[in-house]
């Protein structure tokens, strides 16, 4: 059985990549809103920004 590797960031739509803080893993089922520097909100579900 292959081992998964869990993502570790997602890129921003302006470039910016965010590194995944620490409680997001205690909340990988849940939809988690993050807000980049340059304004945007990003939904992030299992570590990958939703459409």
């Amino acid at each position: 059985m292959k081992k998964k590797t869990l993502p570790k960031s997602y890129k921003c739509a302006c470039g910016k990549v965010h590194v995944h803080p620490a409680y997001l893993y205690a909340h990988w089922d849940e939809i988690i809103t993050h807000t980049c520097d340059c304004g945007r909100k990003n939904d992030l579900l299992r570590g990958k920004k939703l459409p």
